[in-house]
């Protein structure tokens, strides 16, 4: 190859070299603009949100403080009806009333009172193995409960969940899920109300009374017994047991 051919040769590739590296030049130049630009537009999007924002946050403020108002001028207007309108008084007493009983009934508020504390847990026998009649099972946590209703008890919680009309008893391995939050062993039960038939009740319950049965399980008397309020969704628990109905 003579020295004019190699010469052309070298000229075509640097040439090539100079486009390639123009065109690599032109696109790195381009991807920073575009990143430039992108980040721009993100600088410009989030100034619009926090400006969104600020103007929430004082609409916000207005409609707090126009509701404080009206809810101000609301409790004074009643207040005045009830000073001069005896009828609407004893109205909005009952109403009151109504919805106070209502929430104790659906179990919304805490309640403290008489009763009894039944702990629950399982039981190991020779051997060190475990039997079905030593553990506790869902079952047995609702037959208790069950007789605790039946002798009047007026608010019940296992392990402070607040036992409903809706509420679920369900095993679920060594664990039973009630109100859909999984409980573990000691299974503490409290319930309110005459205490002597609520501990007549659990001494008749078949934990106590079936042979078949060997679980851990006391009884203790209280002057004072606190239930928690129910602390789920009502609608969800409606539907969890619409679930578990099929």
């Amino acid at each position: 190859m003579d020295k004019k051919t190699i010469l052309i040769k070298n000229i075509i590739i640097g040439v090539m070299l100079a486009v390639v590296g123009v065109v690599l030049t032109i696109q790195i130049r381009s991807i920073r603009i575009a990143k430039k630009e992108e980040t721009r537009r993100d600088a410009i999007k989030l100034q619009e949100l926090n400006q969104q924002l600020t103007s929430l946050e004082k609409e916000m403020q207005v409609l707090k403080e126009e509701y404080e108002i009206n809810n101000s001028k609301y409790l004074e207007l009643l207040n005045e009806l009830a000073k001069n309108d005896s009828s609407f008084y004893e109205t909005l007493k009952t109403y009151h009333d109504n919805i106070s009983e209502m929430k104790d009934n659906a179990g919304l508020t805490e309640v403290t009172g008489s009763g009894i504390v039944v702990t629950l847990s399982d039981s190991l026998v020779a051997g060190d193995e475990y039997t079905s009649g030593s553990l506790v099972h869902d079952t047995t946590i609702l037959s208790i409960v069950n007789q605790l209703k039946l002798a009047g008890a007026t608010a019940i919680s296992v392990n402070d969940e607040r036992i409903l009309a809706m509420s679920e008893f369900i095993c679920v391995g060594p664990a039973v899920k009630v109100n859909d939050t999984k409980l573990f062993a000691p299974y503490v039960i409290k319930a309110i109300g005459n205490k002597v038939m609520l501990e007549t009740a659990i001494k008749n319950s078949n934990a106590v009374t079936n042979a078949n049965v060997n679980i851990n399980i006391s009884v203790e008397v209280q002057n004072e017994v606190t239930v928690p309020a129910y602390n789920k969704n009502y609608q969800n628990s409606i539907n969890l047991l619409k679930n578990f109905e099929g």
